[in-house]
C-alpha cells in the first residue's frame, strides 16, 4: 500500500512538472476552423483544389503547381464539406445547408453535389430533380 501511494505521488508530481513546461493555448484556438482543408490533387498532378475559410465564409480555390490561382468560388449560404477531382477539368463540391420543410418538424441537413468546370468557370448542380 505504501509503495502504491509513493508511486502515485511521484507520477502526479511528474505530470505537474511536464504540464508547467507547455503554455496552454487560448480558449478561442479550440473553436477556430482550419484555414485550408479538403485539399485534392488533379489526376494529372497539375492542379490543386482546396476549401478555404476566410472571414467567416468558405470558398473553393483551384491553383496550379506554381501557386497561381486559377479560380476562387464562394460557397455562401451552404456549408462546403469537401472537394474531389472527377477528371482534370471538373471538380465535385459536396455541400449542405440546414433547412426546414413544411410538414416536417425541426431542421435537417439538405446535401447535394455540384460540378465546377475549370475551363468555363461554371457550376452545375448534380442529380437535380431526380428521384
Amino acid at each position: 500500500m505504501r509503495i502504491f501511494f509513493t508511486w502515485s505521488l511521484a507520477l502526479i508530481c511528474l505530470g505537474l512538472s511536464a504540464q508547467a513546461e507547455h503554455p496552454i493555448p487560448p480558449l478561442e484556438a479550440y473553436g477556430e476552423l482550419p484555414q485550408v482543408y479538403s485539399a485534392q490533387v488533379s489526376p494529372d498532378g497539375t492542379k490543386l483544389a482546396t476549401l478555404i475559410n476566410v472571414e467567416d465564409a468558405t470558398a473553393m480555390m483551384v491553383m496550379d503547381l506554381d501557386g497561381e490561382v486559377i479560380a476562387v468560388v464562394g460557397t455562401q449560404g451552404v456549408k462546403a464539406r469537401n472537394v474531389d477531382f472527377y477528371d482534370n477539368e471538373h471538380i465535385i463540391i459536396r455541400a449542405s445547408e440546414t433547412t426546414r420543410t413544411e410538414g416536417f418538424r425541426g431542421q435537417y441537413e439538405y446535401s447535394g453535389a455540384f460540378s465546377f468546370n475549370i475551363e468555363t468557370k461554371k457550376i452545375k448542380q448534380l442529380l437535380r430533380g431526380n428521384r
